[in-house]
């Protein structure tokens, strides 16, 4: 079968209720060819998006729309099936880098009334229906080319990560606003994405010759970034002409009437709705988001000891949540095999056991002595490298500080400095970038070089 025929095939397949990341089943219709339309888009666009939250991410990355109930944010399936998310949080920096270029558009336009079952797909009732076709079919299919980049660094807190996202989006996109993408200050941007430890997630659909070009012409120590850029901008010179690879799906509910025997008006999640008015896809998404969050500062707590201030219990936390996480995966796992599912046991075992966190909650702060350990040794390490002779002067004292400022930044210190040759007190010669400046020029120690750090978050 041609990559045309196979793509063409894909239409009226069967999709379960909750899981994007959906594995096709078969389509109950008959013969689709009259209700196809065919639409050649050669669209392309290409942006850049700070990731705000998990929800920002998946509406970034999903390649599907049309689903009332979409839980395919966290990857739902049974436990022993969990992949890991990339780490979505306000205290890291999530830069997502896109382009696309779309060929042509093919729609199947099937209306309620139309008899397009078949016959066995008539037979059947509500829940051999769905195992068989789903509750939604692909209707539309989109093809061409995409490639998108996730760029993660890790930061220290809320405010650190928003400063050092400004700071990184700026130097990849245009200053209008709009996201789009500005390759004159890319240099400058692959540098600060390797001072800052920064880890870089690629997908894409491009085709293998494209790839081996590119990989083969980036070279160094920036060669997998460096490569990725290159692979989002080849994007737009992409011919889509002849194009089959897919970039987005459209999902749809089947056409359902009154004497439809698969109709999903009395499903599990439904009746639970009226039972438990919290139990609705906003709540469960939140506790999710919740439960993701709080696992991933329970494992920075303990891979970092020392950074931050003490929380007590934090595997019993770490226990708690993941214990949460693996309830809710279950319960969503299950409607999603059956929607139909028997899952009050699992609601009231949730309610009963995982509805009060209070006593599990912890804020990550990063203590103050980390801060000033941090500190003292960013000015050492400048020190070291701009007056290893102990000449001291005015110039020194301006190189110094300009050193510990670039410095400061990439450890996540956003605060104030004043550097001083001789005491803070008693100082021949200072500079500083803090807001109130003191200066004295009292004749004293001239080879010592002092500092005043002040932390602002």
């Amino acid at each position: 079968m041609s990559d045309s025929k196979k793509t063409y095939s894909k239409l009226g397949n069967g999709v379960k209720a909750y899981i994007p990341e959906f594995d096709e089943l078969n389509g109950p219709f008959t013969d689709l060819t009259c209700y196809r339309e065919e639409k050649t888009k050669n669209k392309f666009e290409a942006y850049a998006h700070l990731v705000s939250s998990y929800e920002h991410y998946h509406e970034l990355n999903k390649k599907h729309s049309g689903m009332s109930l979409d839980f395919g944010i966290f990857k739902l399936g049974h436990k022993k099936e969990r992949t890991e998310e990339h780490d979505i949080k306000e205290t890291n920096v999530n830069l997502w880098l896109t382009s696309t270029r779309q060929g042509k558009h093919i729609e199947l336009d099937v209306k309620p009334d139309s008899d397009l079952m078949s016959a066995k797909a008539k037979s059947l009732d509500k829940i051999d229906f769905y195992n068989n076709y789903g509750r939604y079919y692909i209707s539309g299919i989109t093809t061409g080319y995409y490639c998108h980049v996730l760029i993660t660094i890790t930061c220290s807190s809320k405010s650190e990560a928003e400063k050092v996202g400004k700071s990184l989006n700026s130097k990849i996109t245009t200053e209008d606003g709009s996201g789009a993408f500005n390759r004159s200050k890319e240099n400058s941007f692959i540098n600060e994405c390797k001072n800052r430890n920064a880890i870089v997630h690629i997908e894409h659909n491009l085709p293998d010759h494209i790839i081996k070009e590119i990989d083969q012409s980036s070279k160094g120590d920036n060669s997998f970034l460096q490569g990725a850029l290159k692979k989002i901008s080849v994007v737009e010179s992409l011919s889509v002409d002849k194009c089959d690879e897919i970039v987005s799906y459209d999902l749809k509910q089947y056409p359902q009437t009154i004497q439809s025997s698969y109709a999903f008006t009395d499903t599990t999640f439904e009746k639970e709705l009226e039972a438990h008015p919290a139990l609705n896809e906003l709540s469960i998404k939140r506790e999710f988001i919740k439960c993701l969050n709080t696992i991933s500062d329970c494992k920075t707590y303990q891979a970092h000891p020392g950074k931050f201030n003490k929380v007590n219990n934090i595997k019993e936390k770490q226990q708690y949540f993941e214990g949460k996480l693996d309830q809710y995966i279950t319960l969503i796992g299950k409607l999603n095999d059956n929607p139909w599912a028997d899952v009050s046991k699992n609601v009231d075992y949730i309610s009963n056991n995982y509805s009060d966190d209070r006593n599990y909650k912890f804020v990550l702060d990063v203590s103050n002595e980390y801060i000033n350990k941090l500190a003292e040794q960013t000015l050492f390490n400048a020190i070291a490298k701009i007056d290893n002779t102990h000449m001291g002067g005015k110039e020194t004292v301006n190189k110094i500080l300009n050193e510990v400022v670039e410095q400061s930044e990439s450890k996540g210190l956003f605060g104030e400095w004043t550097i001083c040759n001789g005491d803070s007190n008693k100082a021949i010669h200072i500079s500083s970038n803090a807001r109130c400046k003191v200066f004295n020029n009292t004749d004293h120690g001239r080879h010592k070089i002092s500092a005043i750090y002040s932390h602002v978050e």
